[in-house]
């Protein structure tokens, strides 16, 4: 069993707690009350903002010119592709973006991304460490694809 088998196993009952979250529940069923997917929607934009400083925080860090691109392709997809397909659907939903950048974000919609612009004395990239995991993981997913 290699490291990913192992990591997923013993994370399964999280997963299956994620998986049988009210929300997603709801939403695979298509009976998810608009004014909760709209309040997720302008949350995953907060959130989305952050996430995308963050990368641009790491990438800037990286000595590898490779994965140099392979972080500025990923921010410029996160950036492109989800932020603008919220831009997007916030147009045709008649609420503005804009408003949702304004939003203040729930506690557990934000993440712990302030540490990339923590005091010179911290080393930045170590602080947001945990954050970045996700970028990581999906920037690798990414270019084996």
């Amino acid at each position: 069993m290699d490291f990913s088998e192992k990591m997923r196993k013993e994370t399964s009952p999280i997963w299956n707690a994620i998986l049988n979250h009210p929300f997603l529940v709801e939403l695979a069923k298509g009976i998810l009350p608009m004014e909760k997917f709209v309040f997720y929607i302008r949350q995953d934009y907060v959130y989305l903002v952050d996430f995308c400083r963050a990368v641009a925080v790491a990438d800037s860090r990286v000595q590898d010119i490779e994965d140099f691109k392979g972080f500025t392709e990923f921010l410029n997809k996160t950036i492109n592709l989800e932020m603008g397909g919220i831009e997007r659907y916030a147009k045709n939903m008649e609420f503005q973006q804009n408003s949702s950048v304004k939003q203040s974000p729930l506690p557990q919609t934000t993440p712990t991304l302030a540490t990339c612009y923590a005091p010179p004395t911290l080393n930045r990239l170590t602080v947001s460490l945990p954050q970045l995991c996700h970028a990581c993981r999906a920037i690798l997913r990414w270019r084996r694809a």
